[in-house]
């Protein structure tokens, strides 16, 4: 027996904008742009890079995208590791901006580059994948994230990497990030972008715990305390680190970075209204950002518990969460 296959409206209508959709793909020689780009210096290298990326917004469909931007990782990877930073740096930018869950593990690689323009571009690119948590690549993705964060020297990146983890919204992770941060806080003199870093995740980890609560979902008992001893610890060591920066440019005749203590009082607001969602209600007062850096230790060591002349692990934070311990002292950096 035979059949005849009758199409309907809508299947005609799905076969030709998928042959639209092909043929979009089809459009660019992405092996000739790739020949051209190795070679390409400058704004040349910029122009070719920009014309990838403008191609791919034309698919349509987005398996077509995601077919499109796994042939641009196919012909643009190798060129990170070449000879030419120019090819190498558009080459990264092209693939980091077309925003496929085809490109993730390309820009999972590019977070341990030598290169801290590629990083950061590895780092911006797996944060703009919209669908990569509906695929199941966000486990991947956390993993190379938080794998590089030890290691970055760049603020900027260190940015990226912490906005990244924030869009693929995991409490866990974000607190993982924050405790890197702090970790290295207590022997390094953060810069302004590591501050800015340290500000943007405590903001995302208070959002986060605040709708896990308006879901019915809160964090555990033993979650919010090891929470709260790792903010607690955060905001110490940012504030110590920046008394002792600003002591040693004061006898030097010096001063702090414009901006610098903005940014140390912008991380220890958001770490208090990180505590006071932990503890449901305004047990914790902000810190006012017209005192100077010594003030603003003395009064955020009545919150941490390492206030001067008191007994140590006397402060707020011991008082709403037992088992916090009373911050360590830090090791200036320089």
């Amino acid at each position: 027996m035979q059949f005849r296959r009758r199409w309907s409206p809508i299947a005609l209508f799905a076969i030709v904008a998928a042959f639209q959709a092909s043929s979009a793909f089809a459009a660019m020689d992405l092996k000739a742009e790739a020949a051209k780009l190795q070679k390409a210096k400058g704004q040349e290298a910029v122009d070719i890079a920009n014309g990838v990326i403008d191609e791919q917004k034309k698919i349509p469909g987005p398996l077509d995208k995601d077919r499109f931007g796994a042939a641009v990782v196919a012909e643009f990877e190798p060129l990170i590791a070449g000879h030419n930073p120019d090819a190498a740096l558009n080459a990264a930018i092209a693939i980091a901006k077309q925003h496929t869950a085809s490109t993730d593990s390309a820009l999972e690689k590019m977070l341990s580059n030598a290169n801290p323009a590629i990083r950061y571009w590895g780092a911006k690119g797996v944060g703009e994948i919209p669908n990569l948590k509906a695929v199941g690549g966000e486990g991947a993705a956390l993993r190379a994230l938080n794998a590089q964060l030890p290691k970055e020297t760049s603020g900027l990146v260190k940015k990226e990497i912490i906005r990244a983890i924030a869009k693929l919204d995991s409490i866990t992770e974000m607190v993982k990030a924050l405790d890197t941060l702090a970790a290295a806080m207590q022997t390094t003199t953060p810069d302004q972008e590591t501050l800015e870093a340290a500000s943007i995740g405590l903001t995302e980890l208070d959002i986060a715990i605040k709708e896990a609560v308006s879901k019915g979902k809160p964090p555990a008992p033993a979650e919010i305390l090891d929470i709260a001893k790792k903010v607690t610890l955060l905001l110490s060591f940012a504030s110590q680190q920046e008394v002792a920066l600003f002591n040693a440019r004061t006898k030097d005749g010096g001063a702090l970075p414009d901006g610098y203590h903005a940014n140390v009082v912008a991380v220890t607001n958001n770490g208090i209204k990180v505590l006071n969602s932990l503890a449901g209600m305004s047990a914790f007062t902000g810190v006012p950002g017209d005192l100077d850096p010594n003030a603003t230790l003395l009064l955020l060591n009545g919150v941490t518990g390492a206030a001067f002349g008191e007994t140590p692990g006397s402060g707020q934070v011991q008082k709403t969460f037992p088992g916090v311990t009373t911050p360590p002292a830090i090791k200036p950096g320089k």
